[in-house]
């Protein structure tokens, strides 16, 4: 059963049609968001690897594909990818309304 990896999927391809289709920030077309992207995956990798090797956050490979890096799964990065995403559209869209009233 891998119902972290499908919940996950799912999450990365929701945040990228409400990018695309409902919000039309155009992120995923900019250097801008990969830079930050990767900078803010470093910062989870660390945080999060810190707990997964502690054991503070342990998780079952049941439930993910059991891939790893180092101690974390490897769905981690797109559940990251799903959470940064919609936030980042979001506010995109609410300043480019600001600035255009």
């Amino acid at each position: 059963m891998i119902t972290y990896t499908l919940l996950t999927g799912l999450a990365v391809i929701a945040a990228i049609l409400v990018d695309l289709a409902i919000l039309r920030t155009n992120l995923l077309k900019t250097l801008h968001f990969w830079v930050f992207f990767a900078v803010l995956t470093v910062m989870f990798l660390i945080a999060n690897g810190v707990l997964t090797a502690a054991p503070v956050v342990l998780y079952n490979d049941d439930y993910n594909l059991g891939l790893r890096l180092g101690t974390i799964p490897a769905e981690d990065i797109f559940y990251g990818f799903a959470l940064i995403l919609p936030t980042l559209s979001i506010y995109a869209r609410l300043t480019r309304q600001k600035g255009s009233v």
